[in-house]
Formats: C-alpha cells, structure tokens, sequence
C-alpha cells in the first residue's frame, strides 16, 4: 500500500485544506437525512475528491459494507449504469444507508448518464450518490442540477507544507532537507496525490539524488519550453501558436498544470530581471497566478495573451 493511501483522510478534520467544501459538507451532515442526497466533487486529479466523498458517505451513515464505488471510464455503458441503478433499490446492510461514488463520472457513455437521471431526482431516504469528476465539460447539465457541486481546489503552499509534514509524521517517515521539501511542493503543482507519491519515491536517497528524481517527474516538454519562452518574449503571435499546438486533443482538466508551468517559468524571470523588465514579468506573473481549473483551457489562454501582451508592450516601450 502506497504513502498516500496509508495516510488518507478517514474524517474532514484530517483533511488538509479546501475548507469551504469540507464546510458545506459537514452542513449537509447536520441537516441529515433532510439534506441533499446527490453530490458532484468536481476538481483535478489527485486532490482529494473521492477522499472526502468516502467520508461524506460514512458521516452519513453508510458503512464500509455499504458503500459502492464505480469508475466511469471502465463501467462507462448503459448496463454498468442500469446495474448500479438496481443495486442502489435496495435499502443497505442491517438497515443502514448505503452510497454509490462513481469516479471519473464523465467517462460515461450519454445514454449511461442519461439513464442515471431518474434515480438522480428519486432518491429514497437510504441511498446517496457521489460522483466525481475532472472534466465536468463531458457531464450532462440534467446531472449537474440534480446535484450538489462540491468544487475541490488545489493546495496552496502552505497546505501543502502541512500535508508533507503531517504525512511525514503519521507515514513515520524522515522530514525531508529544505530543498528536497520545497522541491517536491513545486513539482506537485497543489496536487496532494503527487506530493506523497514525489515523498514516498524520495525516501531515503541523498538530497542531490532526490532532486535528480524530483527533477525527472516534472520535465517538460519542449513545446511547453518553448511556450514560456515566447510569452516571455513578448512574441503573442508565436506564443498563440504554440498554446493550440500544446493543448491540441489534452483534456480541459490539463489546463491548471499548464498554467503552474508558465508560472514558475515567469518567477524565474523575474527573480533574473531588474527594472522594468522586472515590473513587466511581476504584471504578467499576476495574470496567471489565479487558477483556471474551472475556466479550463478558455480562462488559460486568456491569461496567456495578457500576460504576453504584458510582456511587450514594456519590450516596445524600450
């Protein structure tokens, strides 16, 4: 069993950030079994949906025996749904509530989603849905109104400096040295998953080994090189140009980890410029700091053209 399955979350006040949603969560506790009874955890990868839709579910009620999990992109036709539909009919266990979570729901054939309407809007008091989703663009929007939304976000840095830690401390692993830290919160871009997967991976090797293998998880590609180098020119044609190339048939959901790439390119630029250069990396630095797991693809590129825009004009000015 791997680091961050041992030490996963089995109540919300062991998780480690996303606050709000572990607020509206434990409010949908409080006002059960009259809250709502069907959930959508939408977020990137690795950040903890299915995590707190497990707790979500046993805060209710269900116990481990009663709680189903289905994943969407392998049980994705119409039969795999009307099954879990069946399943669902029947009251759980010794008379307890029971609880499907569908993971990567959106990997569902339509006429799969589409026969889940139904038992989406006539839920018996016993039973709760869970679905959860990197890529909500592919959900039917019937779904997304017959659920609650819980919108999970990346980590900023200071919860994952506390995630490491705890980590460290519950997995009974050696803190690591300062650079081997902060190395592995960079290369996780916010994603809890990958910061324990990077942890585990380094455990015990010498701080040069270990950024050698930090180093290696996060190479990119020269496309991506090659994208940060003509926003940091300045150059919006060239750099537009590479952004269809780079983001050709990826997934919406690739979006938030694009944008941390050109991010850390762009403070490296900054920490090597002065002047008004400087002022010109600090004003597009800002345009992609904010996230975009919910414009996706969209509310990057937009952040790509202001903060190249912002580039050159200062690059004209001089």
């Amino acid at each position: 069993m791997g680091l961050y399955q041992r030490v996963r979350p089995k109540t919300f006040d062991e998780v480690v950030g996303n606050q709000a949603a572990i607020s509206s969560l434990r409010k949908t506790v409080a006002a059960a079994p009259n809250g709502p009874h069907t959930f959508l955890f939408i977020g990137p990868s690795g950040c903890g949906k299915t995590t707190m839709g497990r707790i979500l579910a046993s805060e209710v009620g269900c116990d481990q025996f009663n709680i189903q999990e289905a994943n969407g992109s392998n049980n994705r036709g119409i039969d795999d749904a009307r099954e879990l539909i069946k399943q669902a009919n029947y009251a759980g266990m010794g008379g307890g509530n029971r609880c499907v979570i569908i993971d990567e729901v959106h990997g569902l054939t339509k006429d799969a989603q589409t026969c889940l309407l139904k038992a989406l809007e006539d839920v018996p008091p016993y039973q709760y849905w869970i679905l959860c989703t990197t890529d909500p663009q592919k959900i039917l929007p019937t779904i997304k109104t017959r659920c609650d939304q819980i919108k999970v976000q990346p980590l900023n840095d200071d919860e994952m400096e506390t995630l490491i830690e705890r980590a460290c401390e519950k997995g009974e692993l050696p803190d690591p040295e300062d650079d081997v830290f902060f190395a592995i919160m960079d290369a996780a871009e916010g994603c809890p998953r990958k910061a324990l997967v990077l942890l585990e991976k380094v455990n015990g090797m010498d701080s040069a080994e270990a950024l050698k293998v930090i180093e290696g998880f996060t190479e990119e590609s020269p496309e991506s090189i090659e994208l940060c180098r003509a926003i940091a020119g300045g150059d919006w044609g060239k750099a537009s140009k590479l952004f269809i190339e780079l983001t050709k048939g990826r997934p919406p959901s690739d979006a938030e980890g694009i944008r941390h790439m050109i991010a850390g390119y762009l403070k490296a630029c900054l920490i090597k410029s002065n002047g008004s250069r400087a002022d010109s990396f600090a004003d597009a630095l800002g345009f992609v700091n904010e996230s975009v797991m919910y414009s996706f693809m969209p509310g990057l590129l937009f952040a790509v053209y202001n903060a190249t825009k912002t580039i050159g004009s200062t690059g004209n000015r001089r």
